[in-house]
């Protein structure tokens, strides 16, 4: 079953970004999208917040109707200044900030930032730096990139574990990802390469006086589990779930248990359980 993603809107400054927001009251949050991918792969996320929750999703540089192609290699600093632009646009001083990948990469860089700015933080499958996917998962990353047309039919390799693809699961794996649509242009996909070879936040995480909730796919090829108990013990304070039977799109695969957990996270800050963010 398709639904609908609500009209974008756009940046009225440059790179122009494209975003789209949900959701008229309750406490707000910005999902943040991980490499190549466009912010609809939030959808999951979408339908289970925007009744109550404000939501705002949005399109990295170049990447989906954000129209404005990198000149150059990217860095995490630039993203997270531009999901600091989204927020500018509609308003936020504030948010739960959600980031997965090389979306969890960029809400590190933004709560390093302008830490009075993020609310909660929660970093799904995703690293502090340093950190190498394993040879089968570079093996799909490559055809992937080398064979855009056939990218949708090859995530499920890519992002979900092999139990995982029944004919079933395989079926509703593909309306997902065709519903997104196709990945960035090759020279956005090298631009953000760079930035995540140079991502490395090890040394200032412990600084972050956030409340944050780290989700550790078990069973990723992408960003192996490892960093997930790394990120963990390098925020103070910070929350460890593990899905150990999920792959890279935990976002997807586990949904529901994802959803719920996030509720939980947001709700506790919500009602002033803020003893780790109000030292910022």
């Amino acid at each position: 079953m398709l639904h609908s993603m609500g009209d974008v809107e756009f940046t009225t400054t440059s790179p122009r970004l494209a975003f789209r927001r949900f959701g008229t009251s309750g406490p707000p949050i910005l999902f943040l999208m991980g490499f190549g991918v466009r912010g609809k792969a939030w959808l999951p996320q979408v339908e289970a917040f925007k009744h109550d929750h404000r939501v705002v999703t949005m399109d990295n540089r170049g990447v989906g109707q954000s129209p404005d192609r990198p000149r150059g290699a990217l860095t995490m600093q630039m993203m997270a200044e531009d999901a600091l632009r989204v927020m500018a646009a509609v308003g936020w001083e504030s948010a739960h900030v959600v980031g997965t990948s090389m979306g969890g990469m960029i809400a590190q860089e933004l709560a390093l930032q302008e830490p009075a700015r993020v609310r909660s933080l929660t970093l799904i499958a995703t690293h502090a730096g340093r950190a190498l996917p394993t040879p089968r998962a570079l093996y799909f990353l490559t055809r992937s990139m080398m064979f855009p047309q056939k990218s949708i039919e090859q995530s499920y390799q890519l992002l979900y574990p092999r139990h995982y693809v029944t004919p079933e699961n395989r079926a509703a794996i593909l309306e997902h990802w065709r519903q997104i649509g196709r990945p960035a242009h090759p020279q956005v996909l090298v631009a953000q390469a760079a930035a995540i070879a140079r991502h490395d936040t090890r040394k200032r995480l412990a600084c972050l006086r956030i409340p944050t909730l780290v989700v550790r796919p078990g069973m990723d090829i992408l960003v192996p589990p490892a960093h997930s108990d790394l990120l963990a013990r390098a925020i103070p304070g910070a929350t460890l779930l593990r899905f150990d039977d999920a792959g890279h799109a935990v976002t997807h695969q586990k949904a529901d248990e994802l959803n719920r957990a996030l509720r939980s996270h947001i709700a506790r800050v919500e009602r002033g359980d803020r003893s780790v963010a109000a030292a910022v």
